[in-house]
């Protein structure tokens, strides 16, 4: 276990390298309408994994995230996502790096405030359904873009559409297989909000009792 922990010190600097390296190799690569591709966006994804080790084992570290400057990073950070276009060779190479990094510190400000007012709630609940929706988000983008190409209609229309089946599929088959998984295969460490009776019955009325479970 010991062994275990002092690996994970190496996380920070294995992020820093992939970070470095999936820029470069945007850089390198011409351009290309396939500049989102896994590999070329590992740094996202390892973002992530970063921001939970800094969470969970380096609170000073963490906690210098969380200011209220933080909001300013990100803003400035994301800001060319406003103005140019996503195949420019700009947001393709260094600008998915600042949104990586603006994206990080957000989540970061985020996780540490908390707030009972109906805009927060509404966003906490479609965080809590974020990667389901992220799975449908494409293909609600593109039909909609179909019909009203480049509008304000179309966005928001696909981006409505893919919460609202998002959300759904989330509840049918991702919130079941989970509960499923903590049954049967409970986490060593604290029980995350998955966690259930040691004999859950999976059905409809087991679910609506148990909604105010999952965080609001």
């Amino acid at each position: 276990m010991l062994i275990r922990l002092r690996a994970l010190r190496l996380i920070p600097w294995l992020f820093t390298l992939l970070a470095i390296g999936c820029l470069a190799l945007r850089f390198w690569i011409p351009q290309t309408p396939f500049a989102w591709a896994t590999h070329l966006r590992m740094d996202g994804l390892f973002a992530g994994v970063a921001l939970g080790y800094l969470y969970h084992f380096r609170k000073k570290a963490f906690r210098w995230l969380t200011g209220h400057y933080a909001l300013i990073i990100c803003a400035f950070c994301i800001a060319p996502a406003f103005v140019l276009q996503p195949e420019s060779r700009f947001m393709q190479t260094a600008g998915l790096s600042l949104l990586m990094i603006g994206f990080t510190f957000l989540v970061a400000w985020s996780v540490v405030r908390s707030s009972q007012n109906v805009p927060t709630h509404l966003l906490a609940r479609i965080g809590f359904y974020s990667y389901s929706i992220y799975l449908w988000h494409f293909l609600f983008s593109r039909l909609f873009n179909m019909f009203f190409p480049v509008s304000l209609i179309g966005f928001l229309t696909g981006i409505s559409g893919a919460i609202v089946c998002g959300s759904a599929a989330a509840c049918m088959i991702e919130v079941p297989v989970l509960t499923l998984r903590e049954h049967w295969l409970p986490s060593l460490s604290k029980p995350l909000i998955y966690a259930v009776p040691r004999r859950p019955v999976l059905s409809h009325s087991y679910l609506r009792q148990h909604w105010s479970r999952f965080p609001n």
